[in-house]
């Protein structure tokens, strides 16, 4: 019997290899790395395939003048820095994957039925880590200090990692699959699918066991967010608009001053940006351009270990910003806004059945970047699955609701 091979298929492969490329299974093993860019490398080859057939010509080559000027600001800072060839190839192909996704791949989910086969291809990665986990004896709880609110609340195991390597790995990864199930759910059947109903059940409760605040908040604040707008109706599109950002700006506002004062982690997170900006205040170049050199020059150390030795051990490296900071500089953040206001500006520009779903992606998006660097980093299927919804829902009504099991249906409180 001969099995078909189609992009849907290595759509599945690709997720749910790239989560258990950060099994612990496979870096006990030394594997992770070959997975992880395999995994990478397969979901280039499908937005590729995707983007050459596609019969968007006039919008081709827009696609790609965008592509061009956001790789220059997220390359150059790379490009110029002295590194060993390989570091210096894996940092770039990293980069090039993260316009992939932005551009050419809204091509990749073309309705969805794509939108929940990811959800579901993430959620096997993870069930597929926690069975390896199971059968090999892995670790699956993380062991660490933690303090919140001034006080220690375990010296001990504190959250399900489900195998990975780091519970808020796992909880990420947890998330984006919710937002894929959620956003199917609403916006694809006029009665509830039991099995999704099942799975997101199963997902919330996987979160709480891995304890990640962030993730933990997260998801009732996207949950008001698709569910909450839509009574805002009557105010027009543009008004609409308006008090989602509003909205956005108040969200992110409670949720900082909350992370502030109950979270000494995120203080140590803040304080690692800090030191970073204050040590380099004088160095215009590594400011301009990105201290990767410094950072990955040394792969036996490690990257964290590096930049905190470097910059003081009383500041961690979590923050996305940061993170940019380190390997591309001012020009990679304006690269990253670049990116940001091209979704924005298709959000103001035109009504579209998905625009509410993409507001509230976007608003996740950005919070999670104001705790964790999980939208610049690509072990995390949560920045890759948003990058993809963003890019697909951008088409506006050129995104297909339509699916192969159920008649048309989009709600009426769309935005």
């Amino acid at each position: 019997m001969k099995i078909k091979f189609n992009y849907r298929m290595g759509l599945f492969l690709a997720f749910m290899s790239l989560v258990f490329s950060d099994s612990m299974f496979l870096k006990d093993r030394n594997l992770d790395g070959i997975v992880f860019y395999a995994s990478l490398m397969l979901l280039c080859l499908l937005i590729g395939f995707c983007f050459i057939k596609s019969r968007r010509s006039a919008a081709k080559w827009n696609t790609v003048l965008f592509g061009l000027v956001t790789s220059i600001f997220l390359l150059i800072g790379i490009a110029v820095q002295h590194l060993p060839l390989l570091i210096k190839g894996r940092l770039i192909f990293s980069m090039v994957v993260i316009v992939l996704l932005v551009t050419a791949g809204k091509d990749l989910l073309k309705n969805l039925d794509d939108v929940r086969l990811v959800s579901y291809s993430i959620l096997a990665g993870c069930g597929l880590s926690i069975l390896v986990a199971l059968i090999t004896k892995s670790p699956m709880a993380e062991s660490r200090v933690e303090a919140f609110g001034g006080k220690v609340i375990s010296t001990g195991p504190l959250g399900f990692t489900g195998g990975l390597q780091y519970k808020n790995f796992f909880a990420a990864d947890l998330l984006a699959s919710f937002i894929g199930l959620v956003i199917y759910q609403k916006y694809r059947h006029r009665k509830s699918n039991r099995v999704d109903i099942f799975w997101i059940a199963v997902i919330v409760v996987l979160e709480i066991l891995a304890y990640s605040k962030t993730c933990i908040l997260l998801i009732p604040i996207f949950c008001v967010l698709l569910f909450g707008l839509p009574s805002l109706k009557s105010k027009g599109k543009y008004g609409v608009l308006g008090v989602g950002f509003f909205s956005l700006a108040g969200v992110v506002f409670i949720f900082s001053l909350y992370l502030i004062v109950r979270s000494d982690n995120y203080g140590y997170r803040v304080r690692g940006l800090t030191n970073y900006l204050s040590y380099f205040s004088h160095d215009s170049f590594r400011l301009w351009f990105g201290n990767a050199e410094m950072a990955f020059g040394n792969p036996e150390l490690g990257y964290v270990k590096t930049v905190r030795s470097v910059v003081g051990w009383n500041g961690t490296m979590e923050l996305a910003l940061l993170d940019v900071l380190i390997k591309n500089g001012i020009l990679g953040i304006i690269g990253y806004c670049l990116i940001l206001l091209h979704w924005i500006i298709v959000l103001v520009r035109e009504t579209f059945p998905m625009r509410l779903p993409m507001l509230s992606v976007l608003c996740i998006f950005i919070l999670s970047a104001c705790v964790e660097s999980y939208v610049v980093n690509m072990h995390v299927a949560f920045g890759v699955f948003c990058y993809l919804l963003l890019a697909a829902f951008s088409k506006g009504k050129e995104f297909d609701v339509r699916s192969s099991t159920d008649l048309p249906y989009v709600p009426k409180d769309t935005i």
